[in-house]
């Protein structure tokens, strides 16, 4: 991979990056303030970063994954 390509990569990842924090932080915070706190009252006891932070460690801990199963070649032959 050339040097252009590794610095590509990287800027659309910072861009991604910043992108999915932009977009997490309006939806959290407008869901937050203008839905959750009307529907319960009690939720204002949370601050919406603390929800914000709440959603990351969600998003990481249930992430889809895909797995993709390959036969090994090596294997003996049954």
């Amino acid at each position: 991979m050339s040097d252009l390509n590794k610095v590509e990569r990287a800027i659309g990842f910072i861009l991604y990056g910043l992108m999915l924090f932009f977009t997490d932080w309006a939806i959290v915070k407008w869901g937050w303030d203008l839905v959750l706190v009307k529907l319960f009252p009690t939720l204002p006891v949370i601050t919406w970063f603390q929800a914000l932070v709440i959603e990351w460690v969600a998003a990481v801990l249930f992430k889809q994954r895909t797995v993709e199963i390959v036969k090994n070649p090596l294997a003996p032959k049954e």
